[in-house]
Protein backbone atom coordinates (compact mmCIF):
# COMPACT_ATOMS: atom_id res chain seq x y z
CA UNK A 1 0.00 0.00 0.00
CA UNK A 2 1.37 3.68 -0.88
CA UNK A 3 0.97 6.44 1.44
CA UNK A 4 -1.36 9.25 0.35
CA UNK A 5 0.10 11.70 -1.34
CA UNK A 6 -1.15 14.08 1.59
CA UNK A 7 0.89 11.95 3.98
CA UNK A 8 4.01 12.24 2.12
CA UNK A 9 4.00 16.79 2.02
CA UNK A 10 2.88 16.53 5.79
CA UNK A 11 6.05 14.44 6.62
CA UNK A 12 8.27 16.35 4.41
CA UNK A 13 7.49 19.68 6.16
CA UNK A 14 8.07 17.93 9.16
CA UNK A 15 11.13 16.83 8.44
CA UNK A 16 11.89 20.94 6.94
CA UNK A 17 10.90 21.96 10.22
CA UNK A 18 13.19 19.99 12.35
CA UNK A 19 15.86 20.43 10.62
CA UNK A 20 15.56 23.81 9.50
CA UNK A 21 16.32 23.97 6.00
CA UNK A 22 14.02 26.49 3.78
CA UNK A 23 13.74 28.86 6.20
CA UNK A 24 15.50 31.70 7.95
CA UNK A 25 18.78 31.24 9.16
CA UNK A 26 18.63 30.09 12.80
CA UNK A 27 21.22 32.45 14.70
CA UNK A 28 20.44 35.53 12.83
CA UNK A 29 18.79 37.73 14.73
CA UNK A 30 21.25 36.83 17.44
CA UNK A 31 24.16 37.50 15.46
CA UNK A 32 23.00 40.76 14.44
CA UNK A 33 22.39 41.90 18.42
CA UNK A 34 26.14 41.34 18.51
CA UNK A 35 27.07 44.02 16.87
CA UNK A 36 27.57 47.19 18.36
CA UNK A 37 25.88 50.15 16.40
CA UNK A 38 26.30 53.29 17.15
CA UNK A 39 24.01 54.84 19.67
CA UNK A 40 22.28 57.26 17.46
CA UNK A 41 20.68 54.00 15.85
CA UNK A 42 16.86 53.68 16.70
CA UNK A 43 15.90 50.30 18.23
CA UNK A 44 15.32 47.93 15.03
CA UNK A 45 12.46 45.84 14.41
CA UNK A 46 13.07 41.88 12.74
CA UNK A 47 11.05 40.11 10.40
CA UNK A 48 11.46 36.99 8.43
CA UNK A 49 11.12 37.24 4.71
CA UNK A 50 11.80 33.64 2.70
CA UNK A 51 15.17 32.47 3.37
CA UNK A 52 16.32 35.97 5.19
CA UNK A 53 16.04 37.74 8.30
CA UNK A 54 15.46 41.58 7.87
CA UNK A 55 16.01 44.06 10.29
CA UNK A 56 14.97 47.94 9.85
CA UNK A 57 16.24 50.85 11.60
CA UNK A 58 13.78 53.76 10.82
CA UNK A 59 14.14 57.62 11.51
CA UNK A 60 17.71 57.51 11.92
CA UNK A 61 19.15 60.79 12.65
CA UNK A 62 21.85 60.94 9.66
CA UNK A 63 22.26 60.81 6.16
CA UNK A 64 22.36 57.62 4.21
CA UNK A 65 25.83 57.58 3.86
CA UNK A 66 26.75 58.28 7.43
CA UNK A 67 24.50 55.46 8.14
CA UNK A 68 26.07 53.03 6.14
CA UNK A 69 29.76 54.02 7.29
CA UNK A 70 28.49 54.17 11.10
CA UNK A 71 27.17 49.81 10.45
CA UNK A 72 30.36 49.13 8.32
CA UNK A 73 32.59 50.12 11.39
CA UNK A 74 30.14 48.21 13.88
CA UNK A 75 29.96 45.24 11.41
CA UNK A 76 33.87 45.46 11.40
CA UNK A 77 34.41 46.03 15.17
CA UNK A 78 31.68 42.79 15.80
CA UNK A 79 34.11 40.67 13.26
CA UNK A 80 32.18 40.60 10.34
CA UNK A 81 34.24 40.84 7.17
CA UNK A 82 33.17 42.19 3.55
CA UNK A 83 33.70 40.67 0.48
CA UNK A 84 32.61 42.56 -2.70
CA UNK A 85 30.47 40.40 -5.10
CA UNK A 86 31.63 37.34 -3.42
CA UNK A 87 29.65 34.03 -4.55
CA UNK A 88 28.35 33.10 -1.30
CA UNK A 89 27.07 36.37 -0.45
CA UNK A 90 24.38 36.57 -3.91
CA UNK A 91 21.15 35.95 -2.01
CA UNK A 92 21.94 38.44 0.77
CA UNK A 93 22.86 41.01 -1.40
CA UNK A 94 20.36 40.75 -3.91
CA UNK A 95 17.77 40.93 -1.32
CA UNK A 96 19.23 43.77 0.11
CA UNK A 97 19.84 45.64 -3.81
CA UNK A 98 23.60 45.73 -2.51
CA UNK A 99 26.66 45.24 -4.28
CA UNK A 100 28.67 43.09 -2.01
CA UNK A 101 28.04 41.69 1.69
CA UNK A 102 30.16 40.99 4.99
CA UNK A 103 30.05 37.06 6.21
CA UNK A 104 30.84 35.89 9.59
CA UNK A 105 30.74 32.18 9.85
CA UNK A 106 28.02 30.49 8.12
CA UNK A 107 26.14 33.67 7.43
CA UNK A 108 25.95 36.76 5.35
CA UNK A 109 24.80 40.10 5.43
CA UNK A 110 23.97 42.89 3.31
CA UNK A 111 22.56 46.18 4.01
CA UNK A 112 21.11 49.46 1.80
CA UNK A 113 20.33 52.78 3.70
CA UNK A 114 17.78 55.06 2.19
CA UNK A 115 15.79 58.27 3.29
CA UNK A 116 12.69 58.19 5.17
CA UNK A 117 10.89 60.17 2.49
CA UNK A 118 12.11 63.32 3.28
CA UNK A 119 13.76 63.86 -0.21
CA UNK A 120 17.08 64.64 0.96
CA UNK A 121 19.16 61.51 1.46
CA UNK A 122 22.26 63.45 3.02
CA UNK A 123 20.58 65.04 5.74
CA UNK A 124 18.29 62.05 6.74
CA UNK A 125 16.05 60.75 8.53
CA UNK A 126 17.56 57.99 6.91
CA UNK A 127 16.19 54.25 7.11
CA UNK A 128 18.70 51.25 6.62
CA UNK A 129 17.56 47.69 5.58
CA UNK A 130 19.92 44.65 7.03
CA UNK A 131 19.46 41.37 5.01
CA UNK A 132 20.74 38.27 6.59
CA UNK A 133 20.80 35.14 5.15
CA UNK A 134 23.05 31.67 5.09
CA UNK A 135 25.72 31.64 3.06
CA UNK A 136 25.80 29.73 0.01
Amino acid sequence: MRPAPVLCALTLTALVALTGCGGAPSGAAESLDQVPVPEWFTKPADRTDGDHVVRTYLNLPKGGAQVELGYAQALDRAGWRYGKAEPRCRSAAQAAGADGCWTAGELALAYRAGGNDSGEDSRGPSTLTVVIAAAA
